[in-house]
């Protein structure tokens, strides 16, 4: 549900912004004059994402564990261990080098998604000087060839194996 709701806010994000600076008569050149649409783009963008949030507290409900009540939060170790156990401390789950690793993986690939999401419309305008519209279609294009490639990503991993799905993703990004 997460997922879903941050696909569809960030393409109609992307759609709205292809709209608003979709200017045919203009010379396609960003100015001053422009600041209205991104003003309207960015109060537009933080409603989109408020009513994402709320669908998603409203409409995702977590199961609760047998015998829990609704006021309660289930132990992270199962086996009638306590939090203060030091299986389920803060340093135990730190101190785990597989955590460790998987963390700096996630943070280093949003970074890079961040990064790019964030440099791609100005390299763009300043380096490529194409219409400011491209601001919108070129990052909404690179977001849907991301979706396809989730999509596919599986049945790509079952063909080719698993080392070899991840070597060719490398390449093409």
């Amino acid at each position: 549900t997460r997922n879903r709701a941050a696909i569809v806010s960030t393409v109609l994000v992307y759609v709205l912004a292809w709209i608003l600076l979709d200017d045919v008569s203009g010379n396609g050149i960003v100015s001053q004059s422009d600041a209205p649409q991104f003003f309207l783009l960015a109060v537009v963008a933080a409603a989109i994402g408020g009513v994402s949030v709320l669908v998603f507290h409203l409409y995702t409900h977590e199961p609760h564990a047998p015998g829990q009540s609704e006021g309660t939060l289930a132990p992270l170790v199962s086996g009638g261990q306590s939090n203060a156990d030091s299986s389920s401390s803060m340093s135990f789950w730190l101190m785990e080098p597989r955590v460790r690793c998987m963390s700096l993986v996630y943070s280093s690939s949003r970074v890079a998604v961040n990064v790019s999401q964030v440099y791609l419309p100005l390299y763009l305008l300043t380096t490529l000087q194409l219409h400011k519209s491209a601001i919108a279609t070129v990052p909404l294009v690179v977001y849907g060839a991301g979706l396809l490639a989730a999509k596919h990503n599986e049945a790509i991993s079952e063909k080719l194996g698993r080392e070899k799905a991840h070597l060719a993703g490398v390449c093409c990004a």
